[in-house]
């Protein structure tokens, strides 16, 4: 019985567009997280965090804004995912078809169209990554219809991610500009191979139930073996070490174009890490805290070191939220950020002394009274 109703769980979760992992939001993670975009960018107030969990209430719309502002993954797409999309159009781009995009609430384009939930559920990164392709992605919409749908905050997303993606694009002297926003549809170009047939079913990039109750008899049967890697709640919300490596590979695609020193040094103001701004104590709040697993602590003998890996920090700024010091802040990432690269030292030190009440002392710079005499003005009375 027990194992049946596992099974219904697990169908019941595959069927819902929108996963949630209550384990990477910073909010769950701590009460001193801020974090609300999520909240802020719903156009129904659909979101409620409470009780250690995100709840997604009656008024969800499944419109997909929220999992496209979420810094650590809490809020994703379940399928189809954006390089799934981000591929395909590739595919059709590169066979030198006509390739277009639109919401899905568009009825005037029905055939040869990829089609997704809302177009300001698109992220920054998937935009910069079709906007560098060699041809062009036909994005159709009109502004006057977006206003009347429910979802209007949505095209604002959209085109100030445009806006972005120009910027940075023009920054790093990127070629860019193959995003075409028009209201009119262009002449539809499709080439068949006949060693590559399109799929007219795969373009219609709707968020249906039904896709996902393909996949129930697969899963089940692996549960029921005990072969079903997501069988385990735990196992499925743990924090990795690096799940950005999987978040951003339309950027890697991206900037490996980029050539010279100066341009990879180059600081990208919308990607944030935390940095060292003042005196770390390794108390070590923000390694157990990270939502993404990308701060790490290591010990060897007196030495103490934090590591930063920057491939999987999403920049969410709980690090410098819980930092009872106030020693991390952050800043912009570079163009490096992005390589899968060795771990940073983001702070080092090593153990010390009190000189009035002999405790040990752990601080990344030289510290002669811990803070607790410091509190108690112990240095007065010595």
């Amino acid at each position: 019985m027990l194992k049946f109703e596992k099974i219904i769980e697990t169908a019941t979760s595959r069927m819902e567009p929108i996963a949630l992992n209550h384990q990477r939001c910073s909010r769950v993670r701590s009460h001193l997280g801020k974090c609300s975009k999520c909240i802020e960018c719903c156009p129904v107030e659909g979101i409620i965090i409470k009780n250690s969990k995100i709840e997604l209430n009656d008024n969800c719309i499944q419109c997909g804004l929220c999992a496209s502002v979420c810094p650590t993954g809490a809020i994703s797409i379940q399928e189809p995912t954006e390089l799934n999309l981000y591929n395909y159009i590739e595919e059709e781009g590169k066979l030198d078809n006509t390739v277009i995009l639109t919401c899905k609430h568009n009825d005037d384009i029905s055939k040869s169209v990829f089609k997704v939930p809302c177009l300001g559920g698109l992220t920054l990164e998937f935009l910069l990554g079709i906007d560098t392709l060699p041809f062009e992605i036909n994005v159709i919409f009109s502004q006057a219809k977006c206003k009347e749908c429910i979802v209007k905050s949505g095209i604002d997303l959209y085109l100030n991610n445009i806006k972005k993606i120009k910027r940075i694009e023009e920054d790093l002297n990127l070629l860019g500009g193959s995003i075409k926003n028009t209201e009119k549809v262009p002449k539809v170009k499709t080439r068949k191979t006949s060693t590559e047939e399109i799929d007219n079913e795969r373009r219609e990039f709707l968020f249906s139930i039904f896709k996902s109750v393909k996949k129930l008899p697969n899963t089940a049967i692996k549960y029921v073996l005990g072969t079903n890697d997501d069988d385990d709640d735990e196992k499925s919300n743990a924090i990795v070490a690096s799940p950005t490596v999987k978040k951003y590979p339309i950027l890697g695609k991206v900037f490996s174009k980029i050539k010279g020193e100066e341009l990879i040094n180059s600081e990208i103001i919308d990607y944030s890490k935390p940095s060292l701004v003042g005196t770390c104590t390794f108390c070590r709040a923000c390694t157990m805290l990270c939502p993404m697993g990308a701060l790490k602590y290591i010990e060897k003998g007196d030495k103490l070191s934090l590591f930063l890996l920057r491939d999987a920090c999403s920049g969410c700024g709980l690090c410098v939220e819980v930092c009872y010091y106030g020693a991390l802040e952050l800043k912009s990432k570079t163009i490096k950020d992005f390589s899968f690269v060795e771990p940073s030292i983001l702070a080092a030190g090593t153990k010390q002394r009190c000189s009035i009440c002999k405790q040990i002392i752990t601080a990344s710079n030289t510290v002669e009274i811990c803070s607790s005499c410091l509190k108690l003005g112990r240095i007065y009375r010595r």
